[in-house]
């Protein structure tokens, strides 16, 4: 595998060094004149909030006619969030087809783009008629994932501009995506992966990463490559309101996540020498102003759909936290497999909140739209404890959410874990090292975590959504919990 990868890759390169020769040749012949300002429009995590589209596709409008040289990119993870989408047919086309109609010039590839799988996202890649960019992505050419490394622009004035996209890499060396999705795909670090495109700087007036890698990663890649001119960032949901407070030096513009706001960049140059530059977030509120006609008609077509409207529980009191929404979501897990003990991952909670009244079968599958499976793991107390220990850190030193256990968590003064301890639900005796117990859990923890166990672990054949969706119609009312019981965080010093 790794002979054939080094090859590939090699023979990708060679390819890419011959055209970056052609391309250096065409800049030449064609030079910008005089003082030119490209705009270039951002979004990133979209995350299939259709529902914004409309707006933020009359914005664009707008600025294409004061700004005609106009970039219109995407920073990964179009997908994955909308059950309108995510249960379409062929799965995450909606947001796909209005891209296209919003003639976006490119997006990086996002982990979330892999929740497609691999052959999902190799016929989306082939509707999509704007480019995914990944310079770090190699997937094997049998799933037929449409992918460059980068893309040179030609703006009307003559101003030839490089994107080129990276995309993020968790801790075992893959996306942050379920396994099973990224298998035949082979992956390299973006921060050493950028170095083989420092010519692109000599075939063209500007260069741009369109980035889903994460803020802080993305400050380190303006030391990386500081000739970039600017990096469109995602994957982290950060709302860049001052970008000088980055203290970066390379503009680095991310706005947040599902389409609410989007990132303006104006770069005023001549002929690629950068005379100013200004970075802006604009409000996407949908009810704030004009949208476009025809994308609002294609956004009511795809809302159509009866089945999501299916009510599913009442909500007496709204809820405005993930940690409630985790408790609930492990309770149904541990309520269903009869299990002594359920843990969430804390990513695979996808909402902060849900509102007082009807909570539609849509709702659920907003909090959970990865169709995992539900599997119980068979453990002692020491492999538990374990367990828990490894998962703060794959968790991004979080805590889990749980269900019949709470987990006091020991960390030093620099919020370094140091230990902790497991206690059965309502007891203050930790559980017994050697007694075995069983865990309630997702296929995603099943299959990117790191843990031992003390018999196979058992399936359940049914997702985790349809688990919740049980558990809530079993109860006359969704059902009010208290998550600061099941865990415990102490400060050593």
């Amino acid at each position: 595998m790794r002979k054939t990868f080094n090859y590939t890759l090699y023979g990708a390169l060679l390819l890419l060094l011959v055209g970056s020769l052609s391309a250096c040749r065409v800049k030449q012949q064609a030079q910008p004149s005089g003082v030119s300002t490209l705009a270039v429009v951002g979004l990133n995590d979209i995350h299939a909030n259709i529902d914004q589209l409309p707006r933020i596709a009359f914005m664009v409008d707008s600025m294409r006619a004061i700004y005609p040289n106009l970039l219109l990119l995407a920073a990964g993870d179009l997908q994955t969030g909308n059950p309108i989408n995510d249960n379409f047919q062929p799965k995450g086309l909606p947001i796909i087809e209005l891209m296209n109609e919003m003639h976006f010039d490119a997006s990086a590839l996002g982990n979330h783009e892999f929740d497609l799988g691999q052959h999902g996202l190799g016929d989306i890649s082939h509707r999509a008629k704007f480019p995914f960019l990944s310079a770090n992505v190699f997937p094997s050419p049998s799933y037929g994932i449409a992918l460059k490394p980068y893309k040179i622009f030609t703006m009307p004035d003559g101003t030839r501009v490089s994107v080129v996209g990276l995309l993020q890499l968790g801790e075992l060396g893959i996306p942050d995506s379920h396994p099973k999705n990224v298998r035949g795909v082979a992956f390299t670090q973006p921060l050493e992966e950028i170095k083989n495109y420092r010519y692109l700087a000599g075939c063209s007036d500007l260069q741009i990463a369109v980035t889903h890698i994460g803020v802080q990663e993305d400050t380190i890649l303006a030391r990386v490559a500081p000739y970039l001119d600017l990096i469109v960032g995602g994957h982290s949901h950060t709302l860049i309101d001052h970008p000088n407070n980055l203290h970066s030096s390379v503009p680095i513009v991310q706005s947040g996540y599902k389409a609410h706001y989007i990132s303006l960049a104006l770069i005023r140059h001549r002929g690629g020498q950068v005379l100013s530059h200004q970075e802006m977030l604009l409000p996407a509120d949908p009810h704030a102003g004009g949208v476009n006609e025809k994308m609002q008609r294609m956004v009511e077509g795809y809302n159509a759909n009866p089945l999501f409207a299916e009510v599913v529980t009442t909500n007496p009191h709204p809820i405005q936290d993930k940690y409630t929404l985790g408790a609930i979501f492990a309770d149904a897990q541990r309520w269903y497999s009869h299990a002594d003990f359920a843990m969430q991952n804390p990513g695979g909670v996808r909402i902060g909140e849900l509102p007082q009244g009807n909570i539609t079968l849509k709702d659920i599958l907003r909090l959970d739209p990865f169709g995992n499976e539900l599997t119980v793991l068979t453990m002692t107390g020491r492999q538990l404890k374990e367990f828990f220990l490894r998962a703060w850190t794959t968790d991004s030193n979080t805590p889990a959410h749980t269900s019949g256990l709470r987990v006091d968590y020991q960390l030093d003064d620099t919020g370094v874990l140091l230990d902790c301890t497991v206690y059965p639900a309502g007891s203050d005796t930790p559980i017994d090292p050697d007694k075995l117990y069983t865990l309630a859990t997702s296929s995603y923890v099943q299959a990117a975590y790191t843990y031992h166990t003390s018999a196979p672990d058992k399936n359940q054949g049914i997702t985790t959504a349809e688990v919740i969706v049980q558990y809530l119609k079993s109860l006359p009312e969704m059902p009010q919990v208290d998550y600061k019981s099941r865990y415990n965080i102490r400060v050593t010093r």
